[in-house]
């Protein structure tokens, strides 16, 4: 927790927490990608200039890839989407960050080809993450989720009475 209070005591350095949803709630985060981060491939690897500890380990992100997968694998649970199906594709095909095809075509000499951040809702960035696959994948999204809450347990911190 210390490093989440270090980043921003004014979301982390709270004597209690538990503040229901209807008042606000207590810690919001939000995920972001900058995919004009690239790294080349034959660039090798540049001398060590910055902190690590703002970087979630590749090996970290990969575990919760493959979580995820595995997850998936289960049988999908019947739903019925309210939204058209017509609606869904619009929305996607607008995206270029969803556009799989164009992304790896043009990332076959990148090793890493964005950064996704984890931020608090002062605009402080928490976590990030190099993004090595194609298109925005929830795996980020989870591997810092997953990250914030490890360092920041809510069932371990004191509760409002």
């Amino acid at each position: 927790a210390l490093v989440l209070i270090q980043r921003c005591p004014a979301c982390f350095g709270g004597v209690a927490f538990g503040r229901d949803l209807s008042e606000g709630g207590d810690i919001h985060v939000v995920t972001d990608g900058n995919f004009h981060h690239w790294h080349r491939r034959s660039a090798g690897h540049s001398p060590h200039f910055y902190d690590t500890s703002y970087f979630l380990p590749k090996a970290q992100v990969d575990a919760i890839c493959r979580h995820i997968l595995r997850s998936r694998k289960s049988p999908p649970k019947p739903h019925k989407s309210s939204v058209p199906h017509e609606a869904i594709d619009q929305c996607e095909n607008s995206y270029e960050a969803a556009d799989d095809k164009k992304q790896r075509s043009s990332m076959d000499g990148l090793d890493d080809t964005g950064v996704m951040a984890l931020i608090c809702r002062r605009d402080i960035p928490l976590l990030s993450a190099n993004v090595d696959t194609p298109g925005e994948q929830q795996m980020h999204a989870y591997g810092h989720e997953w990250a914030c809450h490890r360092q920041f347990p809510l069932e371990e911190a004191p509760q409002r009475p």
